[in-house]
C-alpha cells in the first residue's frame, strides 16, 4: 500500500487515447501533465492491515477513470488530477513483512496544463506532493491468525500484537468498490499510506454486538482494542437496553398500580401503605400473579361497590349500586 508519485512522464500516443476517452475533446500531448503513481500494495501498513494480491486485482479495473483530489475530502472544487491506467506490479528484487514477493498498483494520471495546476505541477515535480492515499470499500476483513471475518464476527486477537511469533494484522479481500485517491501530508502507510474506507452501511448486528461482548468477556488481554464501528456498534446496544430498561420499569410501575387498584375490589381491604409496600417488593412476574388472582377473586364476587355497616342500617344502600 505504499502510495506515492513517483515521477511525471511524458504521454505516449497510447496514453493520449486514453486519456481522450474522459475529454469533451481530444486533448494534444502539450496540453496534458502526466505523473506515475503507485496506489496501493499487499504490505503491512500502520493500521496492521492489508490487502490481498486478490484485492489488488480488483483494484486493478476499478481505480481506473477515478479522480484524485486532496485529503478525502469529495468536493468538486478538489478534483485535480484522473487515472487512466492501472498495473499489477510484482517486484522481484523485494519482499513485504511476510516475506511474500511484494506486489503493488502502479497508475498513471493526467492533469490539464492551466495556471491553476502549475504549482501543483512544480510541487510533483520537486518531490513535495509526493505521498497519496486511496479509498475503497473491502467486504472482507479477516484475522491474519485465526481466519475470523471482522465484518461478521469477532476475534480475541488485537491487530500488532504478537501471536506465536507472528504479528496479527487484518486481511483486506473481496473489494467492493474504489472511490478516489488523494494528495496527503500523512499517510498510514509506512511507505506512503492507504485510507481504507469500509461501507458504513454494513453496520453490525445485535448477534455481531453479542459476538463482541462475548469476546470482551473472555478476553485475556490487559488491554482490547476496539475500531469506532466496533465501538459505535457497543455503544448503540447500550442506548438501547437503557431504553428498554426504561420501559420495563415504567411497565412494573403500571403493575403496582393495578395490584393496588384491584386489592380495594376485594373483601379483605389492607392499607394502602402496606398493599404499596409489599408490591414494590414483587418482580413482574410475581406482580402478574398477584393482578391474575386478583382478578379471579373480584369475578366471583357480586358487583358491590359499597359494603353494608356492622349495623346493617345503611337505608340507603341500594341507591349506591353501580
Amino acid at each position: 500500500m505504499s502510495e506515492h508519485i513517483l515521477k511525471s512522464i511524458q504521454p505516449t500516443s497510447d496514453d493520449l487515447t486514453r486519456i481522450n476517452q474522459y475529454t469533451r475533446r481530444t486533448l494534444k500531448e502539450d496540453e496534458v501533465y502526466t505523473f506515475s503513481v503507485i496506489l496501493c500494495d499487499n504490505d503491512i501498513d500502520r493500521d496492521h492491515e492489508r490487502f490481498t494480491n486478490e484485492a489488488l486485482l480488483q483494484l486493478e479495473k476499478l481505480f481506473v477513470g477515478k479522480t484524485g483530489i486532496f485529503d478525502h475530502e469529495p468536493k468538486g472544487a478538489n478534483q485535480t488530477a484522473r487515472i487512466f491506467e492501472v498495473e499489477f506490479v510484482t517486484d522481484t528484487n523485494k519482499i513485504n513483512k511476510l516475506g511474500e514477493p511484494y506486489c503493488y498498483l502502479k497508475a498513471k494520471a493526467y492533469m490539464i496544463k492551466s495556471q491553476r495546476n502549475e504549482s501543483l505541477m512544480l510541487e510533483i515535480d520537486g518531490g513535495i506532493k509526493k505521498e497519496v492515499s486511496v479509498s475503497c470499500s473491502v467486504a472482507d476483513i479477516t484475522c491474519s491468525i485465526c481466519g475470523a471475518n471482522q465484518k461478521s464476527g469477532y476475534c480475541e486477537h488485537i491487530k500488532g500484537k504478537i501471536y506465536s511469533n507472528k504479528e496479527c494484522h487484518h486481511l483486506l479481500s473481496n473489494v467492493t468498490d474504489a472511490y478516489e485517491w488523494s494528495f496527503v501530508a500523512i499517510p498510514a502507510q509506512i511507505n506512503a499510506g492507504v485510507i481504507k474506507s469500509y461501507q458504513q452501511k454494513e453496520e453490525r448486528t445485535l448477534q455481531n454486538t453479542d459476538t463482541i461482548l462475548k469476546a470482551l468477556n473472555h478476553c485475556e488481554q490487559d488491554s482490547v482494542v476496539l475500531t469506532k464501528q466496533e465501538a459505535d456498534g457497543i455503544s448503540q446496544y447500550i442506548n438501547e437496553l437503557k431504553q428498554q430498561a426504561q420501559l420495563g420499569e415504567q411497565y412494573r410501575c403500571d403493575l403496582i398500580k393495578e395490584v393496588k387498584r384491584l386489592s380495594f375490589l376485594t373483601k379483605e381491604h389492607l392499607a394502602p401503605q402496606i398493599i404499596e409496600s409489599v408490591a414494590n417488593k414483587m418482580d413482574i412476574v410475581e406482580l402478574k400473579a398477584f393482578i391474575d388472582n386478583y382478578k379471579q377473586t373480584t369475578q366471583n364476587e357480586p358487583n358491590i361497590q359499597l359494603a353494608k355497616t356492622q349495623a346493617g342500617k345503611n337505608q340507603n344502600y341500594d341507591n349506591f349500586k353501580l
